[in-house]
């Protein structure tokens, strides 16, 4: 169980721990792409790291394109490694990545009869295609199919004796 300000994420647990500090700046999103980049040294990190920051704003605007996404916000994370620097070089360098967290503010399905809301069913994975094809027009050498992952996240909210819970 969380503290009362969590929300949870049909994700593992542990992303709902990791991404849960999120939640004061996304207060009203549901649903997030965590975009994952993973580099084999810092200088690639900072090359790739650099050129998907600078296109981030294209996949926002390929998902506002579609009709259901009101708006997107962008956030980098902060990964646990970067806030500690004190370890050495080779601790540094074993795994550098760097993430990303686009909320999505996404158009609330059909009211159904008994007045809750259906589903509704969004597919981004065109937006993502082009993205990546947009990374590979800017960098043909990187394979960003293979360095750059993405996970879909949507945050639950749970209520138990007035507490969130996850």
């Amino acid at each position: 169980m969380l503290c009362n300000a969590c929300f949870c994420y049909t994700f593992v647990r542990s992303t709902c721990v990791y991404i849960a500090r999120y939640a004061s700046v996304f207060p009203l999103h549901r649903h997030f792409i965590l975009l994952t980049l993973n580099a084999v040294s810092r200088e690639e990190l900072n090359v790739v790291g650099g050129l998907v920051d600078s296109r981030l704003r294209d996949l926002a605007q390929l998902l506002e394109d579609n009709a259901y996404i009101h708006s997107t916000r962008i956030s980098p994370v902060q990964s646990s490694h970067s806030s500690n620097l004190s370890g050495t070089p080779a601790q540094l360098d074993s795994n550098p990545r760097r993430q990303w967290l686009v909320a999505m503010d996404i158009e609330p399905g059909p009211v159904l009869p008994s007045g809750g809301r259906g589903p509704r069913p969004v597919n981004i994975t065109n937006c993502l295609s082009m993205f990546y094809q947009i990374l590979r027009e800017r960098d043909a050498y990187t394979n960003f199919g293979e360095k750059l992952t993405h996970v879909y996240l949507k945050r639950s909210v749970h209520v138990c004796f007035g507490k969130l819970v996850c």
